[in-house]
């Protein structure tokens, strides 16, 4: 966002446009003022979509295509701040050239914020592959250490558990039986009472919904949403969220 920001300063500095080229005394101050509510705006609908609506708290839903959406979304307000910036400074802005404005925004702001996006994106793609291959590479090397400090849970062994996962005011445990299938159970509880009931063993959180035998990963892959963890006898796949990564890795 400052970046973009930034961008947006230095345009309308060099460029000129909506009658900038008449305000020479005060032109350098004008486009910071442009700068400035554009990052304030961009603070603001962050702040509304993120925080409040939580358009992005699914992570595994929350694709480039709908990055580029909520984009535009930011676009158009932060072409709303502007122009109502503009009115105040007794330009010539009328309602009827809210539409320019908006067209300039965007021409001036999408490709700043697409690129560093892209790269964005590149660079967390970049970063849970590696991490997925690292963590694969421990599994395999630990797959025949067994957990010394097994408890149980509902009756079921730690060392059993592949995965617990919250689900309302309710736990799912998959676990693995003696013939080698993962089975799922669903008993009343929460993840922060299994953590401290096995607290311990190979049993780890990795997720806000999701808790994982450590023992029992298999591999991982990565992409830009995260780490995703394939378990031995198990078809379920285990997310890892982005802010648990470093603590998870």
């Amino acid at each position: 966002m400052l970046a973009v920001s930034i961008f947006v300063t230095l345009f309308l500095y060099v460029f000129e446009p909506f009658g900038l080229s008449n305000e020479k005394s005060s032109k350098l101050l004008i486009c910071i003022g442009f700068g400035v509510v554009s990052f304030l705006s961009s603070v603001v609908y962050h702040f509304i979509s993120y925080k409040i609506f939580r358009i992005a708290e699914k992570e595994s839903s929350f694709t480039f295509g709908k990055w580029i959406l909520l984009v535009t979304g930011l676009l158009f307000t932060i072409a709303l701040a502007n122009f109502l910036y503009g009115r105040g400074l007794h330009w010539n802005m009328e309602w009827q050239y809210f539409p320019q404005m908006i067209y300039a925004t965007v021409t001036i702001g999408i490709f700043p914020t697409v690129i560093l996006g892209g790269l964005s994106l590149l660079n967390q793609e970049r970063k849970y592959s590696g991490i997925a291959q690292d963590i694969t590479g421990q599994s395999i090397a630990q797959e025949d250490i067994k957990d010394i400090s097994e408890r149980s849970l509902h009756g079921i062994s730690s060392g059993d558990i592949r995965y617990v996962e919250a689900y309302q005011n309710y736990i799912k445990i998959g676990y693995s039986t003696q013939n080698g299938d993962t089975v799922e159970i669903t008993e009343r509880g929460t993840l922060k009472s299994v953590l401290s009931s096995l607290e311990g063993t190979n049993i780890l959180k990795c997720h806000r919904s999701y808790l994982v035998n450590k023992d029992a990963i298999e591999s991982a892959s990565g992409n830009a949403q995260g780490l995703v963890l394939t378990l031995r006898d198990c078809d379920k796949q285990i997310p890892v969220s982005r802010s648990m990564v470093s603590k998870f890795r």
